[in-house]
C-alpha cells in the first residue's frame, strides 16, 4: 500500500513539474466580424430573417499554458455582439448576443523570430441572450448553443493579429423553432501578458 501511495505521489509531482515548466500567458483581444451570415429562418416558404448580417464585434480573454514546446492549451471567455439582420419589415435589428466559454489549443511557429505565426482552434459553449425580441415579435433564442472557431495569425513582440472563422449555434424557442446559427470571419487585435 505504501508503494502505491509513493507511486501516486511521484506521478503527481512529475505531472506538476512538467505542467509548471512551460510559460503562462493571458491574451486579451478585440475583434470585428465580417462576412457574417445567419441561417435564414423561413415559414411556409416565406423568409422571415435576412441571411447576411452587418458588422459585429467581440471582446475576448484567454488564459493559456505551454504544455509542450510551442503548444498551448487553456480556457477563454468573451462577449460577442452579433451583427444586425433584416426583419420582416426590411429594417435591420439586433438578434442576440453570446458569451462563449471554451477550451483553446494554440500552436506557435518561429518562436525565436520577431514575427511568430500561430494556428489556433476553440471549442465550447455559447450562452446566448436575445436583445429585444427577434424580428420585432416576442421571439427569443435558446440560452445555450455550441461555439467553435478555427484560425491563425501572428505575434510581434506581445501584440497579436488574428483571423478566425467562428460559429455560434442558436435556436428560436417560441413561435417558430428554427436554427439561427451565426457564422462569420473575425479580425482580432490583442495583447499578450506573460507571467
Amino acid at each position: 500500500m505504501k508503494k502505491i501511495k509513493l507511486l501516486v505521489l511521484l506521478a503527481v509531482l512529475t505531472a506538476n513539474t512538467a505542467y509548471g515548466a512551460g510559460r503562462n500567458i493571458i491574451e486579451s483581444r478585440i475583434g470585428a466580424n465580417f462576412n457574417g451570415k445567419y441561417n435564414s429562418v423561413k415559414e411556409n416558404g416565406t423568409e422571415l430573417l435576412g441571411e447576411n448580417s452587418k458588422i459585429g464585434y467581440e471582446i475576448v480573454f484567454e488564459g493559456l499554458k505551454e504544455i509542450y514546446p510551442n503548444t498551448y492549451m487553456g480556457l477563454g471567455i468573451g462577449y460577442q455582439k452579433h451583427g444586425k439582420a433584416k426583419n420582416l419589415s426590411g429594417k435591420s435589428s439586433d438578434l442576440y448576443t453570446s458569451i462563449p466559454v471554451y477550451g483553446s489549443i494554440k500552436y506557435q511557429f518561429n518562436t525565436d523570430g520577431t514575427i511568430q505565426p500561430f494556428l489556433k482552434t476553440n471549442l465550447g459553449l455559447s450562452f446566448n441572450r436575445t436583445e429585444s425580441g427577434l424580428r420585432g415579435v416576442d421571439e427569443k433564442v435558446n440560452p445555450v448553443g455550441f461555439y467553435g472557431a478555427i484560425g491563425g495569425g501572428f505575434e510581434i513582440e506581445q501584440f497579436i493579429v488574428e483571423l478566425a472563422y467562428q460559429i455560434n449555434t442558436a435556436k428560436t424557442d417560441n413561435n417558430i423553432e428554427e436554427n439561427i446559427d451565426h457564422s462569420r470571419v473575425t479580425l482580432g487585435l490583442g495583447y499578450r501578458f506573460d507571467f
